[in-house]
């Protein structure tokens, strides 16, 4: 006999089954609308609008509102993002706080460049990753300039033990002499007071003699007591002169060593500070270097009119180098064009490092015409450089601004700057790898 199929059973098992899908799907859909709201919470802070809509989203999520609602409130959200071109309060206070951060750490009794520099470009930063690599160079030229103190403070520190040692030498001498000078008083009061006692006592006896004979021998002993006196006093005082004279003689080579040591220290502080002018990573002078150097040349021109042009250069899309091979590969080529601009330039010519992959060169005795045509042949010299990054060939280029000193530049050499700095965007913006003229 052939079994029914119970097809009620079977029925029953499958509503439950759909009964207890049914159960955990709405358990999901409770915990995601839950994860909506806290998400939309987290979110709040960006903006008015941002939040406008972040709002309903939490509560159409907690009112169980259709999906298709739900749906349209993202494309509004979307819509609401895109479209905000409000910065965000909080990468605002974050901006705001680095800035404070790099104020303090640019002023002193000598302020950075390099930090001032940093500070400026704070207003500029637009991402996150902007901001990650502002501070990796703040905190590194914080790191170079915390090490250029401690330099500075231990050769200031043996200098003034130096310093310190001369003048208790100098304290010993002096007292010594001021015990030699009392030693020689006090003889020389005792060699008065014995002399003035043999006289007293022969002018006595003198008056009391009736004898000639024995007076006269009496003169003599009273003679030869008294040369006995001097002569003794002459020998201390000669004995007295020579250990003034040893000791003259090493104090003034202590003083002459201590002198030696004190140049050797200056010449090495002067080192010090020359190396704290020169960029790490290219060799050449850094951003302290070059305002210095044009300050001294906008001095010298403002009193002999002597042409000087200021180049000012930015390597193309540097970021994607750095960004592509590393780096490593962003600091060779740092180095790389630094060399080129070095070995391209006459004596009397000046390059630095200002920041970030931007140089300037100062050309002395160059007017505007000239000024351009060194300008451009660098950067074709730049162009033609030959660099392999992980066997792949690359090319470098540069843009550059540049202008010549002006009868109007009657102040400072940041309106020389700006001018030059102006034209170099102009460059970048007409295409890059160009030269322009202020």
């Amino acid at each position: 006999m052939v079994e029914t199929p119970d097809w009620k059973a079977r029925y029953r098992d499958a509503i439950r089954e759909m009964e207890d899908h049914e159960r955990n799907w709405r358990d999901l859909e409770k915990s995601l609308r839950r994860m909506v709201g806290k998400l939309c919470t987290l979110g709040m802070g960006m903006a008015p609008t941002i939040d406008a809509e972040l709002l309903k989203i939490s509560r159409q999520a907690q009112n169980e509102a259709p999906a298709t609602e739900i749906e349209e409130l993202m494309k509004s959200l979307l819509h609401a993002v895109t479209t905000n071109d409000q910065p965000r309060g909080r990468w605002n206070a974050s901006c705001n706080a680095v800035a404070a951060l790099l104020e303090r750490l640019s002023t002193g009794l000598t302020p950075d460049p390099a930090m001032q520099a940093l500070a400026a470009e704070i207003k500029a930063v637009d991402s996150d990753d902007a901001l990650a690599a502002l501070l990796a160079r703040a905190a590194e030229l914080a790191r170079e300039r915390a090490d250029r103190l401690e330099k500075e403070r231990a050769t200031a520190a043996a200098m003034l033990t130096q310093v310190t040692q001369r003048l208790e030498d100098v304290a010993t001498y002096l007292t010594g002499s001021k015990a030699d000078w009392q030693t020689s008083q006090d003889a020389t009061q005792a060699l008065n007071t014995q002399v003035l006692r043999e006289v007293h006592g022969l002018s006595k006896e003198a008056h009391a003699a009736t004898d000639l004979a024995p007076l006269q021998e009496l003169i003599g002993t009273r003679l030869e007591s008294i040369s006995t006196h001097v002569h003794s006093f002459r020998e201390k005082q000669e004995k007295l002169f020579e250990e003034q004279s040893s000791r003259a003689d090493k104090m003034t080579m202590r003083v002459a060593e201590l002198e030696r040591q004190t140049r050797d220290l200056s010449s090495s502080l002067e080192k010090e500070r020359q190396r704290a002018r020169v960029d790490v990573v290219t060799g050449v002078p850094n951003r302290a270097a070059f305002e210095e150097r044009m300050a001294e040349e906008l001095e010298r021109w403002r009193r002999f009119k002597t042409p000087v042009s200021m180049l000012v250069w930015d390597i193309d899309r540097f970021k994607k180098v750095n960004d592509t091979y590393g780096h490593r590969a962003g600091d060779r080529v740092l180095r790389e064009v630094a060399n080129c601009f070095a070995g391209r330039l006459r004596a009397s010519d000046f390059v630095a490092r200002i920041g970030g992959e931007e140089f300037c060169t100062l050309l002395v005795g160059t007017d505007a015409d000239s000024a351009l045509r060194v300008a451009n042949e660098l950067r074709e010299a730049v162009s033609n450089l030959k660099l392999l990054f992980h066997g792949t060939p690359v090319r470098v280029t540069v843009s550059c601004g540049l202008t010549t000193l002006r009868d109007t530049d009657t102040g400072d050499a940041t309106r020389i700057f700006d001018r030059a700095d102006a034209a170099l965007y102009r460059a970048k913006d007409a295409g890059r790898n160009l030269c322009i003229a202020a």
